[in-house]
């Protein structure tokens, strides 16, 4: 893809894509680029629904450490509180 051009509105985007050569498939480079879109969607949601135990594994390391004034809340063999 050459160069990619979006222009935002009121509930949605419009995108100008342009390939590099005439001979590109559009239909590849649209293919692409929503795969590009939902890759980057499911990033965001699992990094949403992921990161009370990303911060949770962090506390705890730096709790290891002594380098925490409180300790993390929790229990390390259940750090999501799935056993309650």
């Amino acid at each position: 893809m050459r160069s990619l051009h979006l222009k935002p509105g009121t509930g949605s985007s419009l995108s100008t894509l342009k390939p590099r050569a005439n001979n590109h498939d559009i239909r590849v480079l649209i293919g692409d680029f929503q795969n590009a879109i939902l890759d980057f969607q499911l990033r965001v949601e699992i990094g949403r629904e992921t990161a009370p135990i990303r911060e949770l594994i962090i506390a705890k390391a730096f709790a290891e450490g002594d380098l925490l004034d409180d300790p993390p809340v929790g229990d390390w063999r259940d750090p999501v509180g799935a056993r309650k």
